[in-house]
């Protein structure tokens, strides 16, 4: 019966994942969409070009007090990606307070407002500290009927990881890049089990992020799965190659690897 229970919360992590994942995009859009009508107001209202680059300029501003506020007075643990943070977690540092559904809530604000504002940086990072979150607040529920909890050391991590492996799969649609992420950069210990467990939760976010992708875009009606979902980064309009590019793609992957050694080792 706890069995049953564990996978029932592993779906679930992964779809709060997602739905975290599609609450940032539709809002950050609703940011966009604003102050670019507000732009457009102001120049039907026949302002000129200074008071509407003050008023861009004061938008920004705004946005980015909201996100500072939120890391230097409420919950300074969400600042950043968290990416460190969960890293600690998972390799057995205690860090108070990464887990807490107040980091979670300062972490999700915080990158509306900073990635509304123009700031260089993205919500792919945070979504996996959002994921990690919201699997250690699955931990802490009691599963269903039964008297234990998913509160013990080796539980709570694993669900960490998968909550982590989830982020990843909802920010750029890759539930394998997401497991990939948690066995090379996350997690210490990994077994066949956990891996099973960690794509089923990663899976289940990339489904309720494609699942509202269509219609959040207004490219495809409810329901719609498939190539004719929008993803993050668009799609190639060609997708063949020809057999003389294939040493190309090798020195392009060499040259990857060198780079990141040398700057691991910097």
């Amino acid at each position: 019966l706890k069995g049953g229970f564990r996978w029932f919360y592993l779906c679930a992590v992964g779809i709060g994942a997602g739905s975290i994942a599609v609450c940032i995009a539709f809002l950050l859009k609703c940011v966009n969409r604003l102050k670019v009508d507000t732009q457009e107001a102001m120049f039907e209202a026949g302002h000129g070009l200074l008071a509407r680059y003050l008023a861009w300029i004061g938008t920004c501003l705004l946005l980015s007090a909201v996100a500072g506020a939120l890391v230097c007075y409420v919950e300074p643990l969400a600042a950043g990606s968290g990416i460190p943070e969960i890293k600690c977690i998972l390799n057995g540092i205690d860090l108070p307070n990464v887990l807490l559904l107040r980091t979670l809530v300062c972490k999700a604000c915080g990158i509306i407002c900073s990635v509304g504002a123009g700031l260089p940086c993205g919500k792919e990072g945070p979504m996996i500290h959002s994921g990690a979150i919201v699997a250690a607040q699955a931990t802490r529920a009691r599963a269903g009927p039964l008297v234990g909890a998913y509160q013990v050391n080796t539980e709570s991590r694993d669900f960490v990881a998968a909550g982590a492996a989830a982020g990843v799969a909802a920010a750029f649609g890759a539930p394998i890049g997401g497991v990939l992420f948690a066995v090379e950069e996350g997690a210490s210990h990994m077994n066949p089990t956990i891996l099973v467990r960690t794509f089923v939760c990663a899976a289940m976010a990339a489904l309720t992020v494609r699942f509202f992708a269509g219609p959040m875009d207004g490219t495809a009606p409810w329901g719609t799965l498939g190539t004719d979902v929008p993803v993050e980064f668009g799609r190639f309009d060609v997708r063949r190659y020809k057999f003389l590019e294939l040493p190309i793609f090798a020195l392009m992957g060499v040259c990857g690897g060198l780079f990141g050694a040398l700057f691991n080792g910097i």
